[in-house]
C-alpha cells in the first residue's frame, strides 16, 4: 500500500505542481494587485506586490510605483503587521515626502500611524519638504545599474534544477528539484520495501510498478531539466536593476498640501 502511495505522490506532484510565471508583465501583475486591493484581499495584494518591489521592476515606475508602495504598506496594516507597514510607508515617503493617506479611503487609526511615522522621518532628516508647495525637496531620480554575469555552462548539465537556479529561474528550479527528489525517493522507498519483505511479499507487484515508474519519471524529469537549462542557458548575461533615489535641492523646508489620490476604495473595516 505504501508503494502505491509513493507512486501516487509522484504523479500528483507532476500533474498538479504549476509552472510559475517567472517573466510576468509587471504592469499586468500590478493591475491584478490593484484589483485584489480594491476587493480587500490584502494577503493576495501582498503576495503579488512584494516580488515587484524587491527590487522594483523596470516597468513599475512613477505613479504606479508610488501606488504599489501605498497598496503594499496599507495592506500590511490591515494584516496587523505594523513593522512592514512602517517599512513600506517609509519607502513611499522617500519617493514622495508630500504623500498623504486620504481619510476617505483609510481609517483614522491608520492615518494616525502614518502621520506619526512621517513626523518621525521629518525629525530625523530622512525626508524633507520643499517650501514652494510643488512637491518634495528630494525629487525621485531613476538610477539604472547594469551588472555583467558570466556563467559556466557545466552547471546546466547538473540535475535537480541546478541549471535553472544558476540561471536565476527559481520557479523552474523548484519544479525539477521537487519532482526529481520525490521520484528518486519513491524508487528508493519501493526498493527498501522489497528488501525488507524478502522480495516484496504481497505488495511485490505494487513495489515493482513503483520502482520502474518512479525511475522513468526521474529519468524523464532529469532529461527535461537538462535540455531546458541548456536551451535557455546564457553564458553571458547583463542584469539591469532600476531604482529610484532622491536628489536633494537647496531651500528651507515646509509642508505642502496633500498629494492627489485615486484608485483605492473607501475603508470598510
Amino acid at each position: 500500500m505504501s508503494a502505491r502511495i509513493l507512486t501516487a505522490a509522484v504523479l500528483v506532484v507532476i500533474v498538479v505542481l504549476p509552472l510559475r510565471a517567472e517573466d510576468g508583465d509587471p504592469t499586468e501583475i500590478f493591475a491584478l494587485a490593484e484589483s485584489a486591493f480594491e476587493y480587500q484581499d490584502y494577503k493576495k495584494t501582498v503576495a503579488l506586490l512584494e516580488p515587484l518591489l524587491s527590487p522594483p521592476k523596470p516597468l513599475l515606475e512613477g505613479t504606479r510605483l508610488r501606488k504599489a508602495r501605498e497598496y503594499l504598506g496599507t495592506s500590511h496594516w490591515w494584516l496587523e503587521d505594523k513593522g512592514r507597514f512602517n517599512q513600506e510607508m517609509t519607502a513611499w515617503l522617500v519617493l514622495d515626502p508630500g504623500a498623504e493617506l486620504d481619510s476617505f479611503f483609510y481609517p483614522p487609526e491608520m492615518i494616525r500611524d502614518f502621520a506619526a511615522l512621517k513626523e518621525k522621518l521629518l525629525a530625523m532628516g530622512v525626508i524633507r519638504i520643499r517650501d514652494d508647495g510643488e512637491g518634495s525637496e528630494r525629487d525621485p531620480v531613476l538610477v539604472i545599474e547594469r551588472t555583467r554575469i558570466e556563467r559556466s555552462p557545466a552547471v546546466a548539465w547538473v540535475p535537480f534544477g541546478a541549471g535553472q537556479f544558476a540561471a536565476g529561474r527559481p520557479g523552474m528550479g523548484a519544479l525539477f528539484l521537487t519532482t526529481e527528489a520525490l521520484a528518486l525517493g519513491a524508487n528508493v522507498g519501493a526498493w527498501g520495501w522489497m528488501a525488507a519483505n524478502d522480495g516484496g511479499g504481497s505488495g511485490r507487484e505494487a513495489a515493482v510498478v513503483t520502482m520502474y515508474s518512479s525511475l522513468g519519471v526521474f529519468a524523464a524529469m532529469t532529461i527535461w531539466g537538462i535540455l531546458d537549462a541548456r536551451l535557455r542557458w546564457r553564458k553571458v548575461e547583463e542584469l539591469e536593476m532600476r531604482r529610484y533615489e532622491t536628489a536633494p535641492t537647496d531651500g528651507p523646508t515646509a509642508s505642502p498640501g496633500p498629494a492627489a489620490r485615486g484608485g483605492s476604495v473607501p475603508w470598510r473595516h
